[in-house]
């Protein structure tokens, strides 16, 4: 029995980039000598064998042969067992720089020059049967979103494959709830924008997001990627640290702002709730921040008020970082209007309710009194 550290943890150390989980390869074992050995298998339902550690509480798997027996990325038969050699293990992932393998004495097993390609920068396939599954395609578009701002760019012939597996109709094969936890993942990534570039480019957006491949094909097209608007706006919205729901909130609300039709579509992509609460609430801003009149006081009350404003500072730190990403052009506005959200916001109801006010004398007090905040503040 051996064990080797493989996938992202050699990887990333590689890179030189922080370690999250180490994912480790288990040679010359069986499942009964796994349990023997005190491991613990983490999902009796898996394809394949997978244990943790009784320690540290880490993964570990048997390496396994995978030969392709039916449609889509679960129609594989797997085979594990103390013959499959690390090597073959490799062969059925899914890029060379995820492709190595390190033995206890710090020995790189790296049959597919992965470490040639951590150097130079490419996103390159292991091997042909890479096309037998149509996750890879997001997959490699997630590495192109996570490993873009160090250089790296997806290799030619690998471009050629994805774009075959997309003509073919292999994406039709994925479930919404997986494509959504890619995209998902990708949005919280340094450059969330290249993730979406790749399913365009490739034709997989129109197949899995037609709504939004519509949107960005209002954008012009050149080297260095997409111009769309949405894009833009993306890409300030990330630069700026803003989490993986506001940043698919600002990419999506040019796709609609309709609270019915931003339900139909969080329903068919099987988005997850903060996602769509988010897009909920940026699109709500938009449609009142397009036509607000920032010298009128009532208006703009209304306007903070219909968000939640004063119940969450949360939600409106979101909306301000949202509208800044939309809205280039207009910071002294939203500077305004967030100095005005802060003096509205520190109005205290307990004095209110200090001087014997009960119900909606309470409500209409609280009212009047930021009403008066943001009308002092504007002078």
């Amino acid at each position: 029995m051996r064990f080797y550290k493989v996938g992202g943890a050699v990887r990333d150390r590689l890179l030189g980039l922080p370690l999250k989980d180490t994912d480790w390869l288990v040679t010359g074992a069986t499942e009964a000598g796994m349990l023997a050995a005190g491991f613990r298998r983490a999902d009796a339902d898996a394809d394949f064998p997978v244990f943790l550690h009784p320690e540290s509480g880490e993964e570990y798997a048997l390496a396994r042969r995978e030969t392709k027996a039916g449609s889509g990325y679960r129609g594989f038969c797997v085979e594990a067992g103390p013959d499959v050699t690390v090597e073959e293990d490799l062969k059925r992932r899914d890029l060379t720089i995820n492709a190595i393998a390190e033995a206890d004495d710090g020995a790189l097993i790296d049959p597919f020059d992965g470490q040639r390609d951590l150097r130079e920068g490419w996103l390159r396939h292991v091997s042909p049967a890479f096309v037998e599954d149509p996750l890879r395609v997001l997959r490699v578009a997630r590495f192109a979103a996570r490993l873009g701002e160090y250089g790296f760019r997806i290799a030619h012939p690998t471009w050629r494959l994805i774009e075959s597996m997309v003509a073919a109709g292999e994406l039709k094969t994925l479930t919404p709830e997986r494509v959504w936890c890619e995209t998902r993942r990708a949005m919280a990534d340094a450059q969330p924008w290249r993730y979406i570039e790749t399913l365009r480019r490739s034709g997989a957006l129109r197949q899995l997001m037609p709504e939004l491949a519509a949107v960005l094909a209002d954008g012009s097209v050149h080297a260095g990627g997409l111009d769309a608007a949405s894009i833009t706006a993306l890409k300030r919205v990330a630069r700026a640290g803003g989490s993986a729901a506001l940043r698919i909130a600002v990419l999506f609300v040019a796709i609609g702002r309709d609270p019915r039709a931003i339900a139909r579509l969080c329903r068919r992509w099987r988005m997850d709730k903060a996602s769509c609460e988010m897009w909920r609430l940026l699109a709500g801003a938009v449609t009142g921040f397009d036509v607000l009149d920032m010298d009128d006081a009532p208006a703009v009350l209304v306007f903070l008020d219909g968000l939640g404003g004063f119940r969450d500072k949360r939600r409106m730190e979101a909306v301000f970082a949202g509208l800044r990403a939309l809205y280039p052009g207009r910071e002294a506005d939203i500077d305004r209007l967030q100095r005005l959200h802060a003096v509205a916001a520190a109005v205290n109801g307990a004095a209110f309710a200090a001087a014997g006010l009960r119900g909606d004398a309470i409500a209409s007090a609280i009212h009047d009194a930021r009403l008066r905040a943001i009308r002092q503040a504007d002078r």
